[in-house]
């Protein structure tokens, strides 16, 4: 029943998805950041054929005063999953000069 339920959403192992957490001390810099990054990455994401889903509130979502944050990325391409991940780098240095926001990334 999950299987079948999985293949028609296109969920792991059907395609392949990565969870991007952004974490910093300040919640109001870090959602600042992402609202300025997400529309130009949205862009880049949907024109590679994946979608963006996020950011939402982690599950433990403030950790030894540190707040995060999850952004979903799903394709079916491993390959442009991975450049995805580059890319959202890249635009993030652009944003965030300082290099304040740490980043985890986990391939679902």
């Amino acid at each position: 029943e999950e299987k079948r339920y999985r293949k028609r959403l296109s969920y792991p192992p059907f395609s392949k998805m990565l969870a991007i957490q952004c974490i910093y001390t300040e919640e109001a810099y870090l959602d600042l950041i992402l609202e300025k990054l997400l529309p130009r990455f949205q862009g880049k994401t949907e024109e590679a054929g994946g979608e963006i889903y996020g950011p939402f509130p982690a599950t433990v979502y403030k950790l030894k005063d540190n707040f995060r944050k999850i952004i979903y990325i799903k394709h079916d391409s491993h390959d442009i999953i991975l450049q995805l991940r580059d890319s959202f780098i890249q635009d993030l240095k652009k944003v965030d000069k300082r290099n304040l926001i740490l980043l985890q990334f986990d391939l679902l």
